[in-house]
């Protein structure tokens, strides 16, 4: 799967990979401002769809074999950071998800990237960071 957003792509083979699963691409539909207690529980007005929140977790790790300063990473993070800074106008999100073959977009606001872990155990410099997307259509295009 990659994401391709504001000139950041993120996925396999790049300096930003996945680094779990994808949440918020579900949605609920709600049919009234509150539960109302009808006998039946059915209510027959209009639907009304929440705002999606998608949030992605992704590490920035140059490809094995390189070997960034932390310099580099920092510029990696900036430029990630800067590329998902909060914007009041919608933007597209796109999804791509090459082991199936579609692609899924989504409109709305990226909602910033947070620096979660700095972990520099593994032998090689990992930045964990999670990404976040308000998708106020909350509808799949």
């Amino acid at each position: 799967m990659e994401l391709i957003e504001r000139s950041i792509i993120v996925g396999d083979g790049t300096n930003y990979a996945w680094d779990g699963a994808i949440s918020g691409l579900g949605l609920e539909v709600r049919d009234n401002d509150v539960d109302k207690g009808h006998g039946d529980g059915a209510v027959a007005q209009l639907d009304w769809y929440p705002k999606r929140t998608i949030t992605m977790p992704v590490s920035i790790a140059p490809p094995p074999g390189s070997s960034p300063s932390r310099a580099d990473l920092w510029q990696l993070w900036l430029d990630l950071k800067v590329a998902w800074a909060r914007v009041g106008d919608g933007v597209d999100l796109t999804l791509e998800h090459t082991e199936v073959g579609f692609v899924t977009q989504y409109v709305g606001r990226p909602r910033g990237a947070v620096l979660n872990d700095i972990d520099w155990r593994s032998g090689r410099p990992l930045l964990r960071v999670l990404l976040t997307f308000t998708a106020t259509d909350p509808n799949e295009h």
